[in-house]
């Protein structure tokens, strides 16, 4: 009797992601609401406004906010710059007047998210819409969580910052030995505490980082810049890192029809097999 061996091949197939043990797919976790996203190893917020939060491998958070778009523009003739703030809604609060759009789709496992803000504030020119940003937000099942904001600036005006904000959470990193590496060269080491000072105290200012390693108990995470950013580190109280658009003035007017693109990645400490 010949026995046809391609049905247990295939069977074979289908159950080699069961038995290599991980999952191959980024998926929501829990009720829709949540927003929760991730695999059996990782998972994170993702809100509908574009903001990541809670990022965490196995039962340790190690980011509280991953990504956040913070702006600062003056209204004309002004003396103090309006602060607008990405996550913290929209309308007469947050990053813009009116909701992003945003729309995502699951590409071989890896979730993409893709978002069109419009920077404005009622309380500069009106609510017209000062700079048009278009978020990407790449997750992949291995820990890779790609960040890229492709900026256009639609009105020349003053600012005084325009910058993401990552706040690491304190309990898993507070202590932790870092390294930072600039791209020119320069490395950074030491401890996130009070006993390593940085460069002129508790931080490291105005550096192009090509990578920043921190080593919780979980394993180390790394952010790394495909493309490069002006980068200050801090740990004094909380332990923050800021990211810039290279070149970009701070105190300064930015001329309409400017283009900037901040561009960097989490590796988070999972498996790779």
């Amino acid at each position: 009797m010949r026995f046809n061996r391609q049905p247990v091949i295939w069977l074979l197939l289908a159950c080699l992601p069961c038995l290599h043990g991980r999952e191959f797919q980024v998926r929501r976790i829990g009720e829709p609401k949540a927003n929760l996203w991730g695999t059996d190893e990782f998972q994170m917020k993702v809100t509908p406004l574009g903001t990541v939060r809670h990022i965490r491998v196995g039962d340790q958070e190690l980011v509280w906010q991953g990504i956040a778009l913070y702006t600062f523009p003056y209204a004309p003739g002004g003396k103090k710059p309006v602060r607008t703030v990405q996550g913290e809604g929209y309308g007469s609060r947050g990053l813009s007047v009116e909701a992003p759009d945003v729309s995502d789709r699951d590409i071989d496992g890896t979730h993409v998210w893709e978002l069109t803000h419009l920077v404005a504030t009622k309380t500069v020119l009106g609510g017209r819409p000062l700079c048009r940003v278009k978020q990407t937000l790449r997750v992949t099942p291995t820990g890779e969580i790609g960040v890229l904001y492709d900026c256009e600036w639609l009105e020349s005006i003053r600012w005084s910052s325009f910058m993401v904000l990552i706040i690491f959470d304190k309990p898993a990193c507070s202590g932790k030995s870092y390294l930072a590496m600039e791209e020119e060269g320069t490395t950074h080491t030491g401890f996130l505490d009070s006993s390593s000072p940085g460069q002129g105290g508790h931080r490291i200012r105005n550096a192009v980082f090509d990578q920043l390693s921190i080593r919780p108990d979980v394993g180390p995470l790394h952010v790394v810049w495909p493309e490069p950013a002006t980068c200050a580190l801090q740990w004094s109280r909380g332990i923050e890192l800021r990211i810039e658009p290279r070149g970009l003035p701070r105190y300064g007017p930015i001329p309409k029809g400017h283009r900037a693109r901040l561009n960097y990645r989490f590796l988070l400490p999972v498996s790779q097999e």
